[in-house]
């Protein structure tokens, strides 16, 4: 972080494209859809940032949220969170506000997709600033997996 707040990234960080983005559907519903691979997550216990180009509004009405596989999550006793920090980055809105306890035998086959039912679904994001999403795996670390989680919204 500087002075100002922005996040500033260095070297080959600087450099990594995005694996995120926006899109409009239907309007006023927007959705955000972001990669999430088991090898860039942080280890157990630790949240995760997915990604710093896409931020949820602070006064959007989440309407909905899925998390699709592409390649078979595996990791023992693994479970996945998703919710949402703060723009400062270490301040947690929601971190498990998505979806919490995805266990990896609810993602163990391509195709699977988990209609999240945290608690910010269906309600106003009460929040003075914007905020990123993030994931946080709980009890043991995956050890193989990708799938993209999308995130419907609407302004207020």
């Amino acid at each position: 972080m500087n002075d100002d707040g922005l996040y500033i990234k260095f070297g080959t960080e600087e450099g990594a494209s995005g694996r995120a983005g926006e899109y409009n559907e239907n309007l006023p519903l927007h959705y955000i859809e972001v990669e999430i691979n088991w090898d860039e997550l942080e280890a157990f216990g630790t949240t995760t940032i997915l990604s710093d180009h896409v931020l949820i509004p602070d006064d959007a009405f989440l309407e909905k949220a899925s998390f699709i596989v592409e390649e078979v999550f595996a990791g023992a006793s693994a479970t996945l969170d998703l919710g949402l920090i703060d723009t400062d980055r270490t301040t947690a809105h929601d971190v498990d506000g998505i979806d919490e306890d995805i266990a990896t035998t609810s993602i163990d086959a391509v195709g699977d997709t988990i209609t999240c039912d945290g608690d910010l679904i269906g309600t106003i994001l009460d929040n003075t600033t914007p905020m990123y999403l993030t994931a946080t795996v709980q009890t043991a670390d995956f050890t193989a997996g990708k799938g993209y989680l999308r995130v419907y919204y609407r302004y207020t």
